[in-house]
């Protein structure tokens, strides 16, 4: 307790329970005395981080430069361009030196980074049992603050007798496979498992491993890659026993580009093209080599739209069409090119001039019914059905339909508006029925447009007619036996000889 008057302070140094440094950021103290609590925050700046992972090696080869990985992840807060160092001791007997140390550098708070950290074991330290200790520190003026630190135990041991020779290509053709024989000769009494790494860059596949054992005497492995790039292209292989590499080793092959047995027999498009109007380009090749190929073609033409590149392939002395689709945005005089690669390289290619034209819409309106003879009160479809047999869009299509004054809508609609582009369709539907008896025509259907310019345009479609009978047992709709229109007639003609009788 605290008598009147009476002060005490308190002093943090930074550390948690297990006595390391706390994590830069923000943090909350809080002072509770005599039922009352009062607190406050602060920030701790600078950098900082962790080792979330590594993989330290079992076993290390003397004179040999072995590696492990770590991951390492920043904490650093409200500091920036601080360089952290990873160091590396090992300690065996009464041998203790550092033998590596790397810069660390991050772009972002909570940044993980992957490093690898060579361990080079000098060739004058005797076999055991070596203690290897990392450090994740930052040296302010002449203070080292570590941060993290990692310690394991790594066997030493004199390496393995086992030496790699290469056999390589000189030289190779894009495209082609080449093999790669590597010799693997075992000195020793005792098997040995291994692992050859390739790293090829410029080939497929870039990386593969394969895992190995050499009995006494020697082991023959192949590798068989494929050039992807043209030009003085390495392949690295890395033997590795028991996790550590043993040997390393690099070797050149110089890859030309191949004379192609790929031929173009025929490069095909239309010679005028509407615009926004479907064409077709067609592609001939042709392969006069003994072997398969695997070809991309691509049509370049920035002023089209459509798929624009297939990848196909080619049998031995067999040929092949290929097709593309395009639908062309802009008008006026343009180039379209074809261009044909073989991996990577271009083999072959071509170019034509084409015009693409203002494509003129034609709108042709057909008109039916379901039933050509129904019954009075019985319901008929009316379609109308339309389409774009021209070049252009019909632009602000209208299709407009009137039924017989005497009929009655029972659904439907009789408009119908929006744009047609060539080759598209519609269809306008409704439903009518007649109260009484006769034949009726129904007039046609009208379409109005405009062309891509603003053009004006417009056309009807043909005509229908409907006959309609009296349904059986149905009175007062006429005189029995006629037509509504002959019943209208033989009644004006019974009012007039009645008005005539009443006058004489």
């Amino acid at each position: 307790g605290l008598n009147p008057g009476e002060s005490e302070r308190f002093i943090w140094d930074q550390k948690d329970n297990q006595g390391r440094q706390v994590k830069p950021g923000r943090y909350e103290v809080t002072v509770r005395f005599s039922g009352e609590e009062w607190g406050d925050w602060f920030e701790i700046i600078g950098p900082y981080a962790e080792i979330t992972w590594f993989s330290p090696p079992a076993l290390l080869y003397i004179g040999r430069t072995n590696e492990m990985r770590v991951k390492v992840k920043n904490y650093t807060y409200g500091w920036e361009n601080e360089i952290l160092r990873l160091d590396l001791t090992i300690t065996l007997g009464g041998y203790q030196s550092r033998i590596a140390s790397i810069p660390l550098s991050f772009t972002s708070f909570l940044e993980e980074k992957e490093y690898t950290i060579p361990i080079p074991v000098p060739s004058g330290i005797t076999p055991g049992t070596a203690r290897l200790l990392l450090e994740l520190y930052w040296e302010r003026f002449d203070e080292k603050i570590v941060f993290d630190s990692k310690s394991f135990y790594s066997n030493v041991a004199s390496p393995p007798s086992v030496e790699m020779e290469i056999t390589k290509p000189d030289t190779a053709f894009l495209g082609d496979q080449v093999k790669f024989e590597v010799l693997l000769r075992n000195t020793g009494t005792e098997q040995v498992q291994a692992t050859l790494k390739v790293i090829a860059e410029g080939f497929l596949p870039k990386e593969l491993e394969k895992a190995v054992e050499i009995s006494p005497g020697t082991e023959m492995v192949e590798i068989l890659l494929v050039p992807q790039e043209v030009g003085d292209k390495k392949v690295k292989f890395e033997l590795y026993l028991d996790g550590s590499k043993l040997e390393e080793k690099e070797e050149t092959t110089t890859v030309y580009e191949k004379e192609s047995e790929i031929e173009l027999l025929g490069f095909e498009i239309p010679q005028n093209i509407s615009l926004n109007s479907q064409f077709e380009v067609k592609v001939k090749l042709r392969n006069s080599g003994d072997r398969e190929e695997s070809v991309r073609v691509k049509i370049v033409a920035d002023w089209a739209d459509g798929n624009k590149e297939i990848s196909t392939v080619i049998p031995a002395g067999g040929e092949k069409e290929i097709s593309f689709t395009l639908v062309p945005t802009k008008k006026g005089s343009k180039e379209i090119a074809l261009e044909i690669y073989r991996g990577s390289s271009k083999i072959l290619g071509d170019s034509r001039k084409i015009e693409i034209i203002t494509g003129k819409p034609k709108v042709v309106l057909e008109k039916r019914v379901s039933k050509p003879i129904v019954k009075t009160g019985e319901v008929i479809e009316v379609t109308v059905e339309f389409r774009n047999e021209g070049s252009g869009i019909a632009k602000n299509l209208v299709i407009t339909d009137k039924p017989p004054a005497r009929a009655t809508i029972v659904g439907g609609d009789l408009t119908w508006t929006g744009d047609l582009a060539p080759g598209e369709t519609g269809t306008l539907r409704y439903s009518i029925q007649f109260s009484y008896s006769g034949v009726y025509s129904l007039t046609p259907a009208e379409a109005k447009y405009e062309d891509e310019e603003g053009n004006e345009e417009k056309t009807i479609s043909n005509s229908v007619s409907v006959e309609v009978k009296e349904k059986e047992g149905e009175k007062g709709k006429g005189i029995p036996g006629f037509t509504y229109h002959q019943t209208v007639l033989v009644l004006l003609v019974m009012v007039m000889m009645l008005w005539r009788r009443l006058r004489g």
